[in-house]
């Protein structure tokens, strides 16, 4: 968080300090850092999306990590953040995801992201919405995300990305 650059326009500091606990737990191998996130960062009806996938409610964030046991590093660098209100809690994030998997693979996207936070003068505050977009492609391409996709060519197996 510290080399992300901040807007003129100033951000309450427990709003950044949520949005820092935000990464720090979507980053964490730690396998609490799920329930962490459902219970002290969004609020209890909060919505949690990245591209299609939708989860709403404490229950549904705390299981957002559903079948990517696969993947061992998470790591968030935000570049530039943006406000998209005068109280400063309806955010938009640029910046770089880079995941690794058990394999030893990594690959980085581009992502934004969408942080609306419940109340901007609560020492307290939670997120209400996080809307977060990335290509995926290059983390299914090294399969990742899922096992690479494999075909004969001239009876020699090819494993398409992460050759």
């Amino acid at each position: 968080m510290e080399e992300a650059e901040w807007p003129s326009q100033p951000v309450p500091e427990a709003i950044k300090e949520l949005i820092a606990r935000f990464y720090s737990l979507v980053d964490s191998s730690d396998p609490s850092c799920c329930e962490g996130l459902a219970n002290t960062v969004f609020t209890q009806d909060g919505e949690f999306l990245v591209n299609k996938r939708s989860m709403k409610g404490a229950e549904q964030i705390a299981k957002w990590r559903t079948g990517g046991e696969s993947v061992i590093l998470r790591q968030h660098t935000i570049h530039k953040i943006y406000v998209c209100n005068e109280q400063g809690n309806d955010l938009l994030m640029t910046g770089t995801l880079t995941l690794g998997s058990d394999l030893g693979l990594t690959a980085e996207s581009p992502y934004c992201a969408r942080c609306v936070v419940d109340d901007p003068t609560s020492q307290s505050p939670r997120i209400e919405y996080w809307q977060g977009w990335l290509d995926t492609t290059p983390f299914y391409d090294l399969g990742i995300l899922r096992n690479p996709a494999r075909k004969n060519t001239g009876n020699i197996l090819d494993t398409i990305g992460g050759r």
